[in-house]
């Protein structure tokens, strides 16, 4: 019973707090699980929100401030559909190239994914150490723990970074009065699941349901794989690789000849992605600057400012947080992590020949190779188009270098431990660009026969 209130409230509160986001003109095409998904997705980041701001301004968290935010998200969401007239029957449909074995393979990983996580197989060991630690504390207090934040004992929990994830399980936590430590792991076999399901449907549109079927299921295995392998279970690198995977596909499915019209929707994702991971504004500033390189050559009107409303959403939730953080006395930089102005070459010789090393391993490899040579086979003529997320899996490689750079003495452990999980969304990037690259042009919606199963 417990788990199941837990997740009532993670994921179903969520979800009513997301509808007025898929209740948006422009999401009339997607299919019902990519509407749940991205109800799911975006409702996170609204609810943490609101929470955090309750916590700031000393309000506990109770049902009735979330039964008051519910019936709001139902009432815009409503209205929303009011305005926006009748829908147009536009579903994507569940159509898998070949589907027997495209299925199979996709149940296969998500089967032997979520079988990992709940038996703790890649259950991150940082859910232990801090992640469930803060979410356990708020729940006990009911909201964010500022004072504890700001005891000098308690700097392991990293009191600056974003607040969604614990504040996320504190609230699961909170409402089940009771914290279900192997429920939290499946949240991250969700956040892939739910970012296949947008990916799928989101890429289908543009360039069809055969080619998305396996630039999805690629992203997918690959993904899955890497999470586990990284032991990314149970903390916050879920629901940032969710952020930034919807952000990066809606990027990558744009046309030259076609206004951005979903572009709204990536800024939110990408506000999320903030709201999660420090990493997350690393992630964020490589997405846009690529974005906006790709605008440029594609000669684009008003670069800057789409640019900048890209980026807007991002720059308003981390500066909710920072004033969060100022008002409330804690820290603005993590008071355990290497120094910003000490830099070494000593270990030079270490951090490339580990990190090589786990870049060309098992998987890791598999998902830099097959979308990199079959775009070089079909389609070298579309290489602009990948620009967004070469320049984001590039940007994050060079960023996890020249962070090994700041650790203080031998960075073996740091690299072994931290660069598995830093190279995950930079592989999210990549497989989505040059995935969507390969197959632009050569499939299309209209090519697709409607399956009798209907839409997903």
């Amino acid at each position: 019973m417990t788990t199941v209130v837990f997740l009532a409230a993670v994921l179903g509160i969520s979800i009513v707090l997301g509808l007025p986001v898929v209740a948006h003109p422009t999401l009339r095409h997607v299919s019902v699980a990519a509407r749940l998904s991205l109800a799911w997705t975006m409702g996170s980041l609204i609810l943490t929100m609101v929470l955090t701001f309750l916590s700031a301004i000393g309000a506990r968290w109770t049902g009735w401030w979330m039964l008051l935010a519910c019936v709001t998200a139902i009432a815009l969401a409503l209205r929303m559909l009011r305005m926006a007239g009748p829908a147009a029957t536009t579903s994507v449909s569940w159509q898998w190239p070949g589907f027997s074995v495209g299925g199979f393979g996709f149940a296969l990983v998500a089967l032997s994914g979520l079988s990992s996580l709940v038996l703790g197989v890649g259950t991150s060991a940082d859910l232990s150490y801090f992640w469930g630690v803060k979410a356990a504390h708020f729940a006990l207090e009911g909201g964010i723990d500022f004072e504890l934040l700001r005891q000098p004992f308690m700097i392991h929990l990293h009191p600056n970074y974003p607040p969604l994830w614990p504040v996320l399980l504190g609230w699961g936590a909170l409402a089940a009065q009771s914290m279900p430590w192997l429920t939290i792991s499946s949240l991250t076999w969700i956040c892939l699941t739910a970012a296949a399901a947008i990916i799928f449907s989101t890429i289908a549109t543009s360039i069809g349901s055969r080619a998305a079927g396996i630039v999805t299921l690629l992203w997918y295995g690959i993904l899955t794989t890497m999470m586990l392998r990284s032991f990314s279970g149970g903390n916050a690198d879920g629901p940032l690789l969710l952020f930034l995977s919807v952000a990066l596909v809606v990027i990558v499915t744009e046309r030259a000849n076609e206004s951005p019209r979903l572009r709204w929707l990536a800024a939110l994702a990408l506000a999320g992605a903030v709201f999660t991971k420090s990493e997350g504004m690393i992630a964020t500033a490589l997405i846009v600057v690529g974005t906006t390189v790709r605008d440029v050559m594609w000669r684009r009107p008003a670069v800057l400012r789409r640019a900048g409303a890209l980026i807007l959403p991002a720059l308003v939730t981390a500066g909710f947080w920072l004033v969060v953080r100022i008002a409330h006395d804690l820290p603005l930089s993590d008071p355990i992590r290497e120094s910003a102005f000490h830099v070494s070459f000593d270990h030079i010789d270490v951090i490339i020949r580990v990190c090589i090393r786990i870049l060309i391993s098992g998987a890791v490899l598999v998902g830099w190779l097959i979308p990199l040579v079959t775009l070089l086979i079909v389609g070298r003529d579309r290489l602009v188009a990948t620009v967004p997320g070469v320049v984001t899996a590039l940007g994050i490689l060079t960023f996890a270098a020249g962070y090994y750079l700041h650790a203080m003495g031998d960075p073996l452990q740091l690299i072994v431990w931290t660069f598995p999980r830093l190279i995950v969304p930079a592989m999210s990037a990549w497989i989505l660009s040059l995935g969507v690259a390969v197959f632009a042009g050569a499939d299309t919606p209209e090519a697709d026969a409607p399956s009798e199963g209907g839409p997903i």
